[in-house]
């Protein structure tokens, strides 16, 4: 050390000056160290401590980084960007996303809702407890590849076409959009809703079934198993499989299996594009059970087992609706059971002892069926029991007119029902304001109020009204052949229904028109009335 210079003095002084150079930067402090003379131990201790802050800062840094990318879908501009890009690849109007949270390498979303726009191809969807594979650096240093998305619930109501062609194709091109960085393998749904169409004629749905969708070239192929597929008359068919294949070109279902107790339905069919998308298809269905598929007023008319071929046509946007056209030929083990219900069987039983008419088994025997805008048509009836009885004929079923409608709310008025009218209180003395003490009306039985009394007339129309609404209308005309022998007991029926030489039976015309319940009454009262002659 130099003479006359104070210890204490330089220590004080070297410490000012290596807190000065710490604070000038990383490259200031090297060269400042490399410039030192016989610095090179204090250079090595100089670095090491260097070094040893950077780690210690870098672990921080890294620290900070891992707590964002582990939190990062628990802040607010994570849900807000996630939902503007699925709203923007879908052309939704609207998307929400809630209960989002990273949970052993996957993202969860809680819900999500989304509203439809112009130009998308759904209305509306919502979820429930979804899950996707999410790394650490997915989304933010790399692309993000989800592998499989697993969705609890799935509802959604998807378009069944649009008012122009040019809107259509907007619809439908959503289908095919662009994920961005984000991939996947497939998605799979535990319970799927998936409803389509504007009326009863054309809508159908798929309910709490099982789905599986998967890219499949620049298109999709979405497999349903389990739940029930629903369209026109085929309600609540058991789903065995169905498979569907959304290309740019169309949507084709390429396989169905479908159940409802021991019978069985397949088909295959294509969806065009445009306002009115064309359905186009056909298939197959043996041993369906007639009850299943007929308006609970006719179950007790009618049953028996069905086999037969059919074609689908019409559109699932139109007045039409989706159509159905079957050519049923009764195989073996198929049977059509008319029940006694019908009033001019009844009749029949009265006057022929030898055979009952209590349930006619029709084990022989074609006809043609086709439904569209909520009608049936049954044409070219040629069925057969065998020794027992014939029919033919054609007949429509259709839902009743305004007139029709009109004219039964007149025959089953309120008042015709028993209803009392309120009367005043006469004990009361009559009259008087509301709240006064002659204001109190009652009925008969000294109970209803005259308000009460109205909504209790308001009710009761507007159950008659929808009873009446769903009332089946039939029109057409049968021709009923018996054999030879079933009049035998009465000359004046089989002076009035001669034997056909043609055919060695007996013929009746029984023309339809009305419900079911009024079916073969005015026949059934005439042969009654002609039956008693002989007696």
């Amino acid at each position: 050390m130099p003479a006359g210079i104070d210890p204490q003095r330089l220590h004080a002084f070297q410490l000012r000056m290596a807190r000065w150079v710490a604070s000038q930067g990383l490259l200031f402090q090297v060269r400042h160290a490399l410039g030192v003379r016989g610095a090179g131990t204090s250079f090595l201790a100089g670095i090491l401590s260097l070094f040893g802050r950077l780690l210690i800062l870098g672990v921080l840094c890294a620290g900070a980084f891992w707590l964002f990318l582990m939190k990062r879908v628990e802040f607010g501009w994570f849900r807000t960007d996630l939902s503007e890009n699925v709203a923007e690849a879908v052309n939704a109007d609207v998307a929400s996303f809630g209960g989002l949270r990273t949970e052993r390498g996957s993202l969860v979303i809680g819900k999500a809702a989304l509203e439809g726009g112009a130009d998308s191809f759904f209305e509306r969807a919502e979820l429930r407890s979804a899950r996707t594979k999410m790394q650490l650096l997915d989304g933010v240093t790399r692309g993000w590849n989800g592998e499989e998305i697993n969705v609890e619930q799935l509802k959604i109501r998807v378009k069944a076409g649009a008012d122009s062609d040019e809107a259509a194709a907007r619809a439908f091109g959503a289908l095919f959009f662009d994920t961005g960085q984000y991939r996947f393998a497939r998605m799979k749904v535990e319970s799927a809703h998936v409803d389509w169409g504007y009326s009863e004629a054309n809508r159908g749905s798929i309910v709490d079934s099982k789905m599986v969708v998967e890219p499949d070239g620049d298109g999709w192929k979405v497999v349903f198993t389990g739940g029930t597929f629903s369209q026109n008359w085929l309600q609540r068919l058991g789903i065995e499989r169905l498979e569907v294949a959304i290309r740019r070109e169309g949507v084709e279902i390429t396989e169905a299996r479908l159940t409802k107790g021991s019978g069985t339905v397949q088909f295959s069919a294509k969806i065009g594009g445009g306002a009115v998308p064309a359905v186009e298809g056909a298939g197959t269905f043996a041993s369906l059970r007639i009850e299943d598929f007929i308006d609970s007023d006719f179950r007790t008319y009618l049953g028996g087992d069905l086999s037969g071929d059919f074609k689908i046509g019409g559109s699932t946007n139109s007045q039409e609706g989706v159509a159905l056209d079957c050519s049923i030929v009764l195989a073996e083990g198929d049977t059509i059971e008319l029940y006694d219900r019908i009033s001019l069987f009844r009749a029949i039983s009265a006057v022929d002892r030898l055979r009952s008419y209590k349930k006619v088994r029709l084990t022989r025997g074609t006809f043609h069926l086709a439904t569209a805008g909520g009608t049936m048509r049954i044409n070219d009836i040629a069925l057969e029991s065998p020794s027992v009885l014939r029919l033919e004929g054609d007949l429509l079923v259709r839902p009743p007119t305004e007139e029709e409608v009109a004219a039964m709310m007149d025959a089953e008025a309120p008042d015709s029902i028993g209803l009392a009218r309120p009367v005043p209180d006469r004990d009361n003395g009559g009259g008087g304001g509301p709240g006064g003490a002659g204001s109190r009306e009652t009925t008969v039985d000294g109970n209803i109020t005259p308000g009460e009394y109205q909504g209790g007339l308001d009710a009761m129309e507007n159950e008659v009204l929808q009873r009446v609404r769903g009332e089946p209308q039939i029109e057409g005309e049968l021709r009923i052949g018996i054999t030879a022998e079933a009049f035998s007991r009465s000359s004046k029926l089989s002076e009035r229904y001669p034997v056909d030489e043609a055919t060695g039976m007996r013929w009746l015309d029984l023309p339809l028109k009305g419900s079911i319940y009024k079916i073969g009454v005015d026949l059934a009262e005439a042969l009654y009335r002609q039956s008693r002659v002989d007696r």
